[in-house]
């Protein structure tokens, strides 16, 4: 009983931090970890009074509830939720959205767009287009697609990755974590890098945008088909 309290005890903090896959275990040490308390309860018990103990026993439940929480909150989580902030503030999808939905502009028909996975949920919520990908654990083939169109050093392989996806415009965010999740072992240039360089493919056309968005993201659409560039999507 003790050691499965003093696993509890380890695990906890750590699964306060991380609480999308704890929940199984957090419940399998439950019964271990009420045991753990009322053999605290039940020391404390042998060496004061009953009057004593009636009022510290809520005191050491809150205690046990609720002191993983500390150690949860010294670790780096807090560092990398205001990162995260940061970086959502300088690629503000809400205020590019009206544009990119504008039914005299861009928004004049459905597109398809390729983002970084952590756009892709407000891009959906807020204009009528469509995404390769969004942020979750099922199977996606676009997540995989976007990835190889954006990490490939061949440009024409990339043009053709993006007709075969029927993607209409590229959008990218220098200062968010695209910058490092495109990486490659490569030394040529990426597309990610040329794009957000801002110096696309003669296939990607760059649309300007008002400030300050013209700062913060990069807009490309895919120019219509060549004759080459057809025979070498076939």
């Amino acid at each position: 009983r003790r050691t499965r309290g003093r696993h509890a005890a380890l695990f906890l903090p750590l699964a306060a931090r991380q609480v999308r896959w704890a929940f199984y275990p957090e419940v399998f040490l439950l019964i271990p970890y009420a045991a753990l308390a009322g053999a605290f309860l039940d020391r404390i018990a042998g060496r004061a009074s009953e009057q004593l103990v009636g009022a510290l026993r809520p005191l050491v439940v809150f205690g046990f509830c609720v002191w993983v929480y500390v150690p949860a909150g010294l670790s780096d989580s807090a560092p990398q939720a205001s990162a995260a902030i940061h970086n959502a503030a300088r690629c503000p999808i809400r205020e590019l959205a009206p544009l990119l939905d504008d039914p005299a502009g861009l928004g004049a028909r459905p597109k398809t767009i390729l983002a970084f996975i952590d756009f892709g949920p407000e891009l959906l919520y807020r204009t009528r287009h469509s995404v390769l990908a969004i942020p979750n654990h099922r199977r996606q083939p676009g997540f995989t697609t976007g990835y190889r169109i954006m990490t490939a050093s061949d440009f024409t392989v990339a043009e053709r990755g993006l007709r075969s996806a029927g993607i209409d415009l590229v959008l990218v965010c220098p200062s968010s974590a695209e910058s490092w999740f495109y990486e490659t072992e490569n030394e040529a240039q990426t597309l990610s890098q040329a794009l957000q360089a801002g110096e696309p493919p003669g296939y990607l056309d760059r649309i300007a945008l008002p400030a300050p968005l013209d700062g913060q993201f990069r807009l490309y659409a895919l120019r219509a088909a060549s004759f080459k560039s057809e025979i070498f999507s076939n």
